[in-house]
C-alpha cells in the first residue's frame, strides 16, 4: 500500500511578492533619482550655455570697440574731405556737417529702434493667458 504522503506532492507556494509599500517608496526613490539626473543635466547645460555666452560676449565686444575705432577714424577722414573739398571752409565747420549728419542718423535710428521695440509685445496673448490659468491652479486653496 502507498503512503498518502509519497504519492500527493504538497502544493508549491509561491514567494511572497514585494510588498505595496516596497514598490511605491521604489517609485518614489526612481523618481527622486531621475529629479536629481534632471537637475544635474539642467545645471550641467546652463553652465555650457553660459560659458558660450562669454565667448560670444567678448567677441562681439571686441568687433564694437574695432567698429568704434574704424567709425571715429573713417569720421576724421570725412572732416578732412571736407575741409579738402572746400578750402575757404575753417576746420571746425567740417567737424560741425560731419558730426551734424552722424548726430543726424544716430536719432533716426534711435527713433527707429524705439517704434519697433514698442510694437512687439513681450508675451503673445495665448501664453500669458496659460501663465494666468496656471497661476489660478498653482494658487488656488484646496
Amino acid at each position: 500500500m502507498l503512503n498518502d504522503s509519497t504519492t500527493c506532492t504538497p502544493d508549491p507556494v509561491a514567494p511572497p511578492g514585494p510588498s505595496m509599500t516596497k514598490l511605491v517608496s521604489g517609485i518614489v526613490d526612481d523618481a527622486r533619482d531621475l529629479l536629481r539626473q534632471q537637475v544635474a543635466l539642467l545645471k550641467h547645460e546652463a553652465i555650457r550655455d553660459l560659458k558660450e555666452a562669454k565667448r560670444i560676449s567678448i567677441s562681439f565686444a571686441a568687433g564694437c570697440v574695432l567698429g568704434g575705432v574704424a567709425l571715429l577714424l573713417l569720421s576724421f577722414m570725412l572732416v578732412h574731405l571736407v575741409s579738402w573739398l572746400w578750402p575757404g571752409l575753417p576746420l571746425w565747420v567740417s567737424f560741425a556737417i560731419v558730426g551734424g549728419a552722424c548726430a543726424a542718423g544716430c536719432a533716426g535710428l534711435f527713433f527707429f529702434a524705439k517704434e519697433r521695440l514698442e510694437e512687439i509685445a513681450p508675451m503673445s496673448e495665448e501664453a500669458l493667458n496659460a501663465t494666468k490659468e496656471n497661476l489660478q491652479w498653482t494658487t488656488k486653496p484646496r
